[in-house]
């Protein structure tokens, strides 16, 4: 079951719903539905695998919240014009009714909607502060309504025998390195997710002090769950770190992109590349916060690095994917 409320990203208009024995739009999930609470309700009877995607767009800017959640739960003296609900934002810009809406449309709304958003932040002296605690508020929200479905996996018998993986795909900039709410860069407030894994066989404790990327989720859950492993899966599987039965380094680093900028993260530096030749490099362990680039004063550090990444990149992405190919995933839908 794949549950995802209507976005421009993540539906069924891209074919994200293909594989899926049933696909429905929920709201998002700071409110579970009744529906999916109905569904987990049927698997307690009926004794058989499952499997339940749910995605939501929930703790993402512009940072609103929906009519009957308060987005000044962490905020209630700001005085600004910066809205903190949808309702609000309609009454200062143009929000467009999306219900029935195609998906260039959406898309396209969406983005001028952000856009006269980002405006009224950057516009506001205290508009940095203001969309933190709309995102704490976001966050609270969410964390809400997941717990709200774990409840339901225990209240139906369901919570011991269940893996549940919870992700984030990026994290959120505050003006750390000069962007506010745009995720377009690579330092470690965007890169750095939460995950969370809880299930039959993990072993209960704190943070696991490795680097792990998100591609190394869908090995690790299969080899988790007793499942074969494609060989054509990319990542590592660290099922046996989860399980407590080893302790090996499974990842010395992990890379990452976004519209040409390329980086590669170990736990002691963080290298990063522009397209136009700049390059940054952090001592991370010393400098968590990304203020001193030593790219000039340790130029075989950073040339080692990026001789790393290439590697690296190669072997999470061995070949480049033809065109044949891409043709044949579009005509089945999955692009």
């Amino acid at each position: 079951m794949g549950l995802s409320h209507k976005d421009v990203w993540f539906g069924p208009e891209n074919g994200f719903a293909n594989g899926f024995a049933l696909w429905r739009r929920g709201r998002n999930l700071w409110d579970p539905t009744q529906e999916l609470r109905d569904w987990l309700g049927e698997r307690r009877t009926r004794r058989e695998p499952f499997f339940l995607f749910l995605h939501g767009f929930d703790v993402h800017e512009p940072h609103l919240l929906p009519s009957g959640l308060d987005p000044n739960l962490f905020d209630s003296h700001y005085s600004g014009s910066i809205p903190g609900s949808i309702n609000e934002l309609s009454r200062q810009v143009l929000v467009e009714d999306l219900r029935e809406a195609s998906y260039r449309q959406m898309l396209g709304s969406l983005m001028r909607v952000t856009e006269q958003w980002r405006a009224l932040v950057l516009g506001d002296p205290n508009g940095v502060e203001r969309i933190r605690r709309l995102y704490d508020a976001q966050l609270y929200y969410a964390d809400r309504g997941i717990g709200q479905v774990l409840q339901w996996l225990k209240e139906f018998g369901l919570e011991t025998n269940t893996l549940v993986v919870v992700v984030a795909d990026h994290g959120q900039e505050f003006g750390e390195h000069g962007r506010v709410a745009e995720h377009l860069q690579l330092y470690d407030e965007l890169l750095r997710v939460p995950l969370i894994l809880r299930g039959p066989g993990i072993s209960p404790g704190g943070p696991i002090p490795q680097l792990m990327s998100t591609m190394d989720i869908a090995p690790t859950v299969l080899e988790l769950l007793g499942a074969p492993v494609p060989h054509t899966a990319r990542g590592v599987s660290f099922s046996g770190l989860l399980r407590g039965a080893s302790r090996k380094v499974l990842r010395k680093a992990v890379c990452a992109t976004v519209l040409g900028d390329v980086a590669i993260r170990t736990l002691e530096w963080k290298w990063i590349q522009h397209p136009d030749g700049r390059q940054e490099l952090y001592r991370v362990a010393d400098d968590p916060m990304e203020r001193k680039n030593l790219a000039g004063q340790e130029p075989h550090t950073a040339a080692a690095l990026a001789q790393q990444f290439k590697h690296l990149l190669q072997r999470d992405h061995p070949a480049p994917i033809s065109q044949e190919a891409l043709d044949h995933i579009r005509r089945h839908g999955y692009w």
